[in-house]
């Protein structure tokens, strides 16, 4: 799924937001989902981010990542696999 970080989806609550549901439906245990939203207060916007790529790899990707060494990074999507 594709997140605007330019828009209302890249609001730092409406992330806080999205990740609570995510592990909800990944069905993350309460400790998992609470630790993850824990490392995400914890920090920057950017430990938002990174919390985002290493908790939901593949699931969620951005558009307009300020970080870096995530500019130019984007999901390979391949047909017949």
């Amino acid at each position: 799924m594709q997140i605007d970080l330019s828009g209302p989806q890249g609001n730092a609550y409406a992330l806080l937001a999205l990740a609570t549901s995510a592990a909800r439906q990944l069905r993350y245990s309460e400790k998992r989902t609470s630790e993850i939203i824990r490392r995400m207060r914890s920090g920057s916007y950017e430990a938002i981010l990174d919390t985002f790529d290493d908790e939901f790899p593949g699931i969620y990707w951005f558009v307009g990542d300020p970080r870096p060494h995530r500019k130019h990074i984007a999901p390979v999507l391949t047909a017949g696999r």
